[in-house]
C-alpha cells in the first residue's frame, strides 16, 4: 500500500550557524584531482567560507580575511568570502577537499570565528 498515515512534523529550528556543503566537480574524482590543467581552473580553487554580509558583520570579518570553522572535533582555516544569496545563519563550506576533510558531516551546526594572527599563519 502506498497510503500515507498521519505524520507529525515536529522539527525545531536549528540554533547556531548551519553548514551548507557542496562537492565541487574537480574535488571528488581521483583522476581530475590529479589533472594539472583542470586544477588550474576556477572550479578547482581551494574552499572558502561563503557567508552573507549579515553573518560577516555579526562575526566581525570581511571578505578575504581568515576564519576558523569548527564542527565536532575538526576544524578548518578558510578565507571568508561574500555571497549574499545565502540565507542568514548559514555558511557554505565545500567538502571533498583536504583542507575541509576534518569537519566531517556536510551539513549541521558549526562554529565560525575570526582567525587570530597565529591561527591564520
Amino acid at each position: 500500500s502506498n497510503q500515507i498515515g498521519s505524520v507529525a512534523a515536529g522539527s525545531a529550528p536549528g540554533s547556531g550557524i548551519q553548514r551548507i556543503a557542496d562537492v565541487p566537480i574537480y574535488f571528488a574524482d581521483p583522476l581530475v584531482r590529479r589533472s594539472p590543467p583542470l586544477q588550474k581552473t576556477k572550479e578547482a580553487q581551494p574552499p572558502r567560507a561563503w557567508m552573507n554580509s549579515s553573518l560577516m558583520r555579526e562575526l566581525g570579518v570581511g571578505a578575504r580575511q581568515f576564519v576558523v570553522v569548527k564542527q565536532g572535533t575538526g576544524e578548518a582555516k578558510l578565507m571568508a568570502a561574500l555571497d549574499d544569496e545565502l540565507p542568514d545563519g548559514c555558511v557554505r563550506v565545500s567538502a571533498g577537499h583536504a583542507s575541509t576533510a576534518a569537519l566531517g558531516a556536510m551539513f549541521g551546526t558549526v562554529q565560525v570565528q575570526k582567525a587570530t594572527v597565529q591561527q591564520a599563519a
